[in-house]
C-alpha cells in the first residue's frame, strides 16, 4: 500500500481532475475528500461537457456566485438542480430568480424549499395547489420583499395582506403602514415586525 503525504495526494488529484479523460475516474477523483481546491473544482465544472463530472464538482463548490451562475444559466436542468441543492447557495435573490425563470418545475420547487420560513410562505400565503403557488411567486418583481409589498398594497384578501406585512423588511414601508393602514390587525403586525 502506497501512502502519499496529504499535500501530494491533493496535488495528484488536482492534476487528474484536469487531465484524465474517463468521466467515471474523474467522478471518483472529484468525490475524494482530499480534493478541496476550489479553483480546480470550478475549472473542472466550467470546462467539462460531462454532466456526471460537472454535478460532482458543483457539489463541492462553495462560491455562491459560481453556484448562482450554474443554477441560473446551465443548459442542463440536472446541473442547475445540483447547484440549487448545494447548501452554499442561500441568496434569496438568486432563489427568487430560479423560481421565476427556471423552466424545470422540480428545480423551482427545490428553490422554494430553500427559502427560510417556507412553511409560512407556502401554507399561509398560498392556500392553493402547487401550480398556482408557483405562478403567483413568478410575477415580475425584483425581490421577495417587492412581492410581499405588492400583496400588501394591491391585494384584496385581508388575510393575505396581514401575512404579507410580516415578510416586509423595509423599515420606511413598515412606518408608512403603521401610520396609514386602515386595518388594525395589519397595523399591529407591522408594529410587531
Amino acid at each position: 500500500e502506497i501512502l502519499f503525504p496529504k499535500e501530494e495526494l491533493a496535488s495528484l488529484l488536482d492534476g487528474m481532475l484536469l487531465n484524465d479523460s474517463d468521466e467515471y475516474v474523474l467522478k471518483s477523483v472529484c468525490e475524494n475528500p482530499n480534493l478541496v481546491n476550489q479553483k480546480v473544482l470550478i475549472e473542472a465544472a466550467k470546462s467539462t461537457d460531462s454532466e456526471l463530472l460537472k454535478r460532482s464538482a458543483i457539489k463541492k463548490i462553495i462560491n455562491e456566485d459560481i453556484l448562482t451562475d450554474f443554477a441560473l444559466n446551465d443548459k442542463n436542468p440536472y446541473v442547475r438542480r445540483e447547484a440549487i441543492l448545494n447548501p452554499n447557495l442561500v441568496s434569496l435573490n438568486a432563489l427568487y430568480e430560479i423560481i421565476r425563470l427556471d423552466d424545470n418545475e422540480f428545480n423551482r420547487i427545490m428553490a422554494i424549499y430553500k427559502i427560510p420560513n417556507k412553511e409560512s410562505l407556502l401554507e399561509m400565503v398560498f392556500k392553493k395547489p402547487l401550480q398556482y403557488r408557483l405562478s403567483e411567486i413568478a410575477q415580475n418583481t425584483t425581490s421577495l420583499n417587492d412581492y410581499f409589498l405588492n400583496i400588501l398594497k394591491n391585494g384584496s384578501d385581508e388575510y393575505k395582506r396581514q401575512v404579507a406585512v410580516n415578510f416586509i423588511t423595509d423599515e420606511d414601508v413598515l412606518e408608512d403602514i403603521i401610520s396609514n393602514e386602515a386595518n388594525d390587525s395589519i397595523r399591529a403586525d407591522a408594529i410587531g415586525n
